[in-house]
């Protein structure tokens, strides 16, 4: 389980493509993230396991219906992503509850600054807007933000200037797909509601 709190960035240092998907090394600052080979990460939300660990680069599988549900498949050579170990039972949790199970893609509909800021409008599949509601919480590229308001099919998210520069959203730009995982805690309450059917 994550909690939404990126911990470091990394970057994209190699793609290798395989029969199974892709391969990626990312690169790390050095003593940044203290890795153990088998270790869960999420990536831009995504949750991977750590295959390989030395010096500063990590390597991560990634499958092929993983590719298709997230934009990994976009990822190029030096790209900046936002990186985040699992919780410890001893953690403190500092954002929500994050599975690093993505739901669907989000397109960037509008980019507008707000101070040193940003608000950030996503455009969301209609059918998954019962999930959001205003001052609730939803991961953004792995990053736990609030929704600041819906309008029509798309939600906004105020991005302060520290999680600008901790992440990537910083280098966001306008008709970008970004990974959205919804609260699972929407899911369990509609579950409740459909008799504990799946939904």
């Amino acid at each position: 389980m994550f909690t939404g709190i990126v911990e470091s960035k990394g970057k994209i240092n190699q793609i290798v493509e395989n029969s199974e998907g892709l391969t990626l090394f990312i690169q790390v600052e050095r003593n940044k993230m203290n890795l153990s080979v088998g270790e869960s990460i999420a990536i831009n939300g995504v949750c991977l396991t750590v295959i390989s660990f030395e010096k500063n680069i990590f390597l991560v599988d990634v499958v092929k219906e993983t590719l298709s549900k997230t934009n990994i498949s976009a990822f190029k050579l030096n790209h900046e992503v936002n990186l985040e170990r699992p919780l410890k039972a001893s953690g403190r949790f500092g954002g929500h509850i994050v599975q690093g199970h993505i739901d669907f893609l989000g397109c960037i509909q509008n980019i507008i600054p707000v101070g040193l800021g940003v608000e950030m409008r996503i455009e969301l599949p209609q059918e998954q807007l019962k999930y959001c509601v205003p001052k609730g919480s939803i991961a953004i590229e792995g990053i736990s933000l609030t929704i600041a308001k819906i309008i029509k099919n798309t939600i906004v998210v105020a991005i302060i200037p520290h999680t600008l520069q901790m992440t990537n959203l910083g280098q966001k730009n306008i008709n970008d797909m970004v990974n959205v995982e919804v609260d699972i805690l929407g899911k369990y309450v509609e579950s409740l509601f459909h008799g504990g059917k799946n939904v």
